[in-house]
Order: structure tokens, then sequence, then C-alpha cells
């Protein structure tokens, strides 16, 4: 594998990683998405649903945990989260920045909720300069 590709692979792995998988064991967190995808309490919901996720992928909810393996990423890390996000707090979003390694960096995408940072001013020329920078 070429250093580029490596770089790409990296980088295509951590976007795809980081957004669906936010910090499930926190109850405000749960309970916030879960009422707003079922209407029931977050305790509730996750106390039914993580177990029976967790059988059926054969993993721990606790493993896929963004912050606690992005440091193990050996390329740059580009992350992106909205400044109106209501799924992942600017608390967690500066968390999983903290933990990953140079080179990084971080951009809160003013007016941006959580699907749609590819349609604000700018996410193009960013997103291709990050990759500009290191794939050279």
């Amino acid at each position: 594998m070429t250093l580029n590709s490596r770089l790409v692979s990296c980088a295509l792995l951590a976007y795809v990683v980081f957004l669906p998988v936010r910090a499930i064991g926190q109850p405000a967190a749960r309970d916030g998405r879960m009422r707003r995808y079922t209407g029931i309490p977050g305790w509730l919901g996750a106390s039914l649903m993580v177990p029976f996720a967790e059988r059926r992928l054969g993993l721990a909810i606790d493993d896929v945990k963004p912050v606690d393996h992005i440091a193990k990423l050996t390329c740059p890390v580009f992350i992106l989260s909205g400044d109106r996000d209501d799924r992942t707090t600017l608390e967690d979003t500066r968390r999983l920045y903290e933990a990953a390694r140079q080179p990084k960096e971080l951009w809160m995408v003013p007016e941006a909720s959580h699907e749609d940072l590819d349609r604000h001013d700018g996410y193009r020329e960013k997103v291709s300069a990050f990759l500009q920078r290191y794939l050279h």
C-alpha cells in the first residue's frame, strides 16, 4: 500500500467511524437520541437495544467509541462537526480532537447540523486543502 492510499484509507476510516458512533454510554446522549427516534426514554431503549446489538455484532458498544481509538491512527486526521449539531456535542467533538495525534485539524462548520456539513460554504475547499497538504 502506498503512502497516498494509506492516507486516504485512514481518512475515510476516521470519517466513517466518527459520524455514527457517539459516546452511547452517556445517559444524556442516549436519552436524547432514543427519544427523538422512538419516543421512549433512553434508559429503557438502551437497556433493551444495546445488549441485543452487542450480541448480534459480537462486540461491546464500548469497543467502538472513536475517542478510545483515534490515537491509534497514524495518518493525518481532519475532524469536522457542525456548530448546530444536535447529535454530537461540541464537548464530544473537542474530546475526539484532543485524543487524536498530530497532525490533526478541527473545523466547526458554522450553521451546520449533523447531516449537512458538505452543503456549507468552504466545505469543498477545506477538505480539498487538507487532502492536498497530506497527499503530496
